[in-house]
């Protein structure tokens, strides 16, 4: 998912990708992000410049310990530099930190400068394998001084001695066109340019950015400026007679080689060409790994005093340590307490997921007995369709005996309106029997007959009777 508070620019040169953002809620403050990616086949050290906007104070700038900031190295005008080696395909994030309120982010989205510089020409190699570099050892804090400068001084120092002491002989005159006051020696050449070298260095020192560090560093190296231009005034007036004298007679004293080049050099007798030969062959001035460092120190005492700030501001806000900790010790013991009540809590919920567990279980108990009563019913279902089928079968014939009913009705309402008309015979009769005493075997016979018609009647109304108690009618 994007972020909608970050904008990129992405830059390319050589195989060097890198992907500028700016970011608002990452960090505790705003920052700018670079993501740095080489695509590259052998080792390269990569040069990141970046531009920080004119108006925006450069005490504000900072780096993040955990993203490179023993890389970047910040300037007084208003740039920042990331210097790294990247292994091939490596990729690496870094970050510089911005404090400040109402800040754009357009203005420090500004494409930045990549350079790229082979391993075999790394910061680290540019001065050189010559342990024996007067600028290396002084700023490494081996040495006190340049070469030369007090060695022109203790010359000047012992020159004015002898001359004292032998009353002064008039130097031999010498021409700087056509014989040169010293033959400079093969051995004796680094330290003769030494001082060329250390003019250089503070020429160097001074277009460094300005800082804590930096500052030292400039003022040390016009220190040595000012020593060597009190030496120079020391041997303006007799170095190049001196030199001559010690030509011409053996017992002079020998006057320094580095002294009687310097001499010429101040009194213009050597050539530019010279000069630049000197300085290429010898290759004293000062490399950029100087700069570099002291732009480092120049960065780490601006990072210093951005902590500083941010430790004064912090105080101001948060209070001193005693109050921090105090604060701290009554929210752990908030937490502390919050965590005892969360843990009955929990206990109490263990409870209850142990009754509910026992609930679930009777319910599984219930629900076994009613699958197994459920299985029982459909037992019974099947029973009933079995049930149903004979009802069917049953309807079917009590439909039948229904027809048969209604056919032996007919019958019997036949058979008593045959009744009644026997009962009117009866009754005929029965008034000729009194008449008529003779005729009583006719009637015995009429009688008997009368009596099996009745009784045939009496088992069609007992079987009628069955049909009606059997089917409810």
């Amino acid at each position: 998912m994007s972020d909608p508070q970050r904008s990129e620019r992405v830059v390319e040169s050589d195989g060097i990708t890198v992907e500028k953002s700016f970011a608002t809620d990452e960090f505790p403050v705003p920052a700018v992000t670079f993501r740095i990616e080489s695509n590259r086949s052998e080792p390269v050290r990569v040069r990141l410049t970046d531009t920080i906007p004119e108006d925006f104070p450069m005490e504000r700038v900072g780096f993040h310990p955990d993203f490179g900031s023993e890389n970047w190295t910040a300037y007084s005008d208003h740039r920042v530099e990331f210097d790294r080696l990247l292994e091939p395909g490596a990729t690496v994030r870094t970050v510089f930190g911005i404090r400040g309120e109402g800040i754009d982010p357009d203005a420090f989205l500004s494409p930045p400068t990549v350079e790229h510089v082979p391993e075999g020409e790394a910061i680290d190699d540019v001065l050189g394998g010559d342990g024996n570099d007067p600028v290396r050892e002084v700023v490494a804090g081996d040495r006190d001084s340049l070469p030369g400068m007090d060695d022109a001084a203790e010359a000047a120092a012992v020159a004015g001695d002898a001359e004292s002491a032998e009353g002064g002989p008039t130097p031999r005159p010498t021409d700087a066109e056509t014989t040169p006051a010293v033959t400079v020696a093969d051995s004796e050449a680094p330290e003769a340019v030494a001082e060329t070298g250390a003019e250089k260095a503070a020429t160097d020192a001074d277009a460094a950015p300005s800082g804590g560090e930096g500052d030292a560093a400039v003022a040390a190296a016009e220190g040595g400026d000012a020593a060597e231009n009190g030496v120079a005034a020391a041997d303006d007036g007799d170095a190049a007679d001196e030199a001559g004298d010690a030509a011409a007679d053996d017992d002079a004293v020998d006057v320094s080689v580095a002294s009687a080049l310097a001499a010429e050099i101040r009194s213009g007798d050597v050539s530019e060409a010279d000069l630049d030969t000197l300085r290429e062959e010898l290759d004293l001035g000062a490399p950029r790994s100087v700069d570099v460092r002291i732009s480092r120190l120049q960065s780490r005492m601006e990072d210093l005093a951005a902590y500083a700030d941010a430790l004064e501001e912090f105080i101001d806000e948060e209070g001193t340590a005693t109050e921090v900790l105090e604060e701290s010790r009554e929210r752990t013991e908030a937490v502390a307490d919050a965590l005892a009540d969360a843990e009955s809590r929990l206990e109490a919920a263990a409870e209850e997921r142990r009754s509910v567990r026992e609930d679930v279980e009777t319910v599984e108990s219930t629900l076994d007995d009613a699958l197994a009563e459920l299985e029982g019913l459909e037992d019974r279902v099947a029973d009933v369709e079995a049930v149903e089928s004979d009802v069917e079968r049953l309807e079917a014939t009590v439909s039948d005996l229904e027809s048969t009913v209604g056919a032996v009705d007919e019958d019997v309402d036949d058979l008593d309106a045959e009744l009644g008309d026997v009962r009117d015979d009866i009754a005929d009769l029965d008034a000729r029997v009194h008449d008529l005493e003779d005729v009583d075997d006719d009637v015995a016979s009429l009688e008997s007959e009368i009596d099996r018609i009745d009784e045939e009647l009496a088992e069609l109304e007992a079987f009628r009777d069955r049909l009606s108690d059997a089917f409810g009618t």
